[in-house]
């Protein structure tokens, strides 16, 4: 697998510019190839935020997950499958911040969820996630 920020693509200027237009509404994209693939994340981002994604990325590759067709041009820019989205998204989070780690950090109330998502290098938002996946929620400070 060969990772990319989209601005080092080697590609058409056309196709990066489309993905730059859209920084806000996409992360990241897998393009299979036959000996592996490509990911390529949007270095607009912040680091938490491509962080997320380089592990989702991972995971749709790992589970074999069928990917996407993109439209270049188009309204809707791929298909979307939420089961696969959130199977990927889930496996990712719980590799950044895994629950033996979270539920140490919660149970010693030695850390609120910005503090954790710092230990960990991922945003609060993704610590609130697993929280709630994991049933630690209730117990995390200034959640």
């Amino acid at each position: 697998m060969e990772v990319f920020a989209h601005g080092d693509v080697p590609a058409a200027a056309v196709f990066i510019e489309q993905l730059r237009n859209a920084g806000r509404t996409w992360s990241g994209v897998t393009c299979p190839l036959s000996d592996g693939a490509i990911v390529i994340y949007n270095d607009a981002h912040p680091l938490t935020r491509v962080r997320a994604t380089l592990m989702e990325e991972y995971f749709h590759i790992k589970l074999g997950h069928p990917p996407s067709v993109l439209k270049l041009h188009a309204p809707q820019a791929r298909t979307h499958d939420a089961a696969v989205e959130s199977e990927a998204y889930g496996s990712g989070a719980a590799a950044l911040v895994p629950f033996a780690g979270l539920r140490l950090l919660i149970d010693e109330d030695r850390a609120n969820g910005r503090e954790i998502a710092d230990v960990f290098e991922v945003s609060p938002e993704l610590v609130v996630f697993r929280a709630k996946v994991t049933k630690l929620y209730k117990k995390l400070r200034d959640n």
